[in-house]
């Protein structure tokens, strides 16, 4: 006879910074005991990111550890290009920023501009309808 699963919920630790051009915004989850194939990425058509994962109790009788972080993704995300990839322990994904047009004075612009992403917020669960996986 099968024993039930129990389940430990985490709230894994989550850091944001941007590439030095500004061209792209990478989230960084610490998932310390998980392995790559116990992670999974998912962007789904409403512009939402999810990560999940879960992974077998450390001792026999013990309980399984999973996580779910939602996220919005910027406006100016091209979601068809996030990445994924997992190393030591921790999930890296990034988001490439697409230039946000702007009415240039041609006589002071040098370079584009990228747009800031907004500050992104946890979302409800029911926002994930249809998506597509970037595990890697």
């Amino acid at each position: 006879m099968e024993q039930r699963r129990v389940y430990e919920e985490v709230e894994p630790e989550v850091e944001w910074s941007t590439g030095r051009r500004r061209s792209r915004t990478v989230l960084e989850i610490a998932l310390p005991g998980f392995r790559k194939e116990q992670v999974r990425v998912q962007v789904d058509n409403h512009g939402m990111l999810r990560a999940t994962g879960e992974r077998p109790p450390a001792a026999r009788g013990g309980r399984w550890v999973r996580f779910k972080k939602d996220l919005r993704l910027p406006d100016n995300c091209d979601a068809d290009a996030v990445r994924a990839r997992f190393d030591d322990h921790k999930l890296i994904i990034t988001l490439p920023l697409v230039a946000a047009a702007v009415d240039v004075d041609e006589s002071s612009a040098t370079s584009p501009e990228f747009k800031t992403p907004p500050a992104l917020s946890p979302v409800h669960a029911a926002a994930a309808a249809s998506s597509y996986s970037y595990a890697r």
